[in-house]
């Protein structure tokens, strides 16, 4: 099960456009979005801007006078933004656009009920990012009409392979756009490592400046700091209990550690067997950790402990605060550590405190076999 944050991309994008700078300072774009709106007279609208690397939600809002408003403000780089009626966790929400924002101005044309229909020119990075967007919809489109066919997953597989080389295709040829390093970033979660240190090292260095490549880097760090053999990178946090816990209590035992959440239906039907493993093989030295997915709803977590029996394991959570703004602190966040993007996840760390590697439930299974020889 695939981990979705409710976040929005931010990109960088160089060599486009000239823009203005703020006070002379290098770096520094200056914007200024002209807005109109069929149907709302009066009233607010608001302007978010969610910084990916950050983590912080900037708001600005707008009175609507006779249907038209205005928004300015400086940037440090291309970015996107999204204009509302306040409401930004909805998807649905009709009165919500999304688009980027490169310095100078910006003309937007809305509709009151049908904000996803508006007009915008004079952006240069908006542009070049809905062309490459349409195109990858089809991709979507297609896949979304073999499942709505029932078709089998081959052939669902076929056309996620053809998305793929597009996305490859499209960084090679152009390794400087901001695009390159948003459709890398939309495919790191699925990439081997090698694959994923290969693609960055094709982007541009203006590419390579901005936020997205930066997180990408970070995730490719973190990648290659798990792989077999290396030391598991070691953390102290708090148990279920409210004790002190560090990974590194656990030298001299084999150690799975199991990413988890109280919600993902994959994790919990994989309980019945881990505790079959932990059965069979705690007296030999085994102990399971279990990072949980569920810092926001720790009863929850609780919760399915209690049901699955699985209170035996050492349980932790993952360590992600969530303001009431959305806004996100991962400066103690374990699924960063690990590089992860999907749960269940399980790695198995020996007795040195090494990675053996990471498995799904029958290759653990096989690998304790070899490890305890029954």
């Amino acid at each position: 099960m695939k981990k979705i944050l409710l976040t929005l991309l931010l990109l960088a994008l160089y060599g486009i456009a000239p823009a203005q700078q703020v006070n002379n300072q290098p770096g520094l774009l200056k914007y200024n979005i002209i807005g109109t709106i069929e149907g709302k007279n009066s009233g607010k609208i608001y302007l978010d801007r969610f910084d990916i690397e950050t983590f912080h939600n900037t708001r600005d809002s707008s009175e609507i006078i006779n249907g038209k408003f205005t928004f300015k403000g400086s940037i440090d780089e291309p970015t996107n933004v999204v204009i509302s009626d306040g409401d930004i966790k909805s998807r649905e929400n009709p009165n919500l656009i999304s688009f980027y924002v490169d310095g100078g101005d910006v003309f937007v044309s809305l509709k009151w009920g049908d904000f996803k229909n508006g007009k915008i020119a004079g952006s240069v990075a908006n542009e070049q990012f809905k062309a490459y967007q349409d195109k990858v919809d089809t991709f979507y489109k297609q896949m979304v009409a073999l499942r709505d066919m029932k078709a089998g997953e081959e052939e669902i597989k076929k056309v996620s392979e053809e998305l793929r080389k597009y996305n490859c295709n499209y960084i090679r040829q152009n390794p400087d756009s901001f695009v390159s390093a948003f459709a890398l970033y939309s495919m790191m979660s699925d990439m081997e490592t090698d694959s994923l240190d290969y693609y960055y090292n094709l982007l541009g260095q203006n590419a390579k400046n901005g936020k997205t490549a930066k997180l990408i880097l970070k995730d490719l760090n973190s990648k290659k700091g798990v792989m077999p053999g290396n030391l598991a990178p070691d953390f102290t946090t708090v148990d279920i209990n409210g004790n002190k816990l560090s990974l590194s209590d656990f030298k001299g035992k084999y150690v799975i550690l199991d990413f988890w959440a109280s919600w993902c239906v994959p994790c919990r039907q994989s309980n019945p067997h881990l505790r079959e493993l932990y059965s069979k093989y705690h007296d030999k030295g085994l102990e399971i950790l279990c990072v949980s997915d569920d810092d926001s709803h720790p009863d929850k977590w609780r919760s399915a402990v209690a049901k699955d029996s699985i209170q035996l394991f050492h349980h932790v959570l993952r360590g992600l605060k969530v303001s009431k703004n959305m806004e996100f602190d991962k400066s103690n966040d374990l699924d960063e550590k690990y590089a992860i993007h999907y749960i269940p996840t399980k790695y198995l760390i020996d007795r040195e405190g090494r990675i053996v590697g990471k498995f799904d439930t029958e290759q653990l299974t096989a690998k304790l076999k070899e490890i305890f020889g029954y």
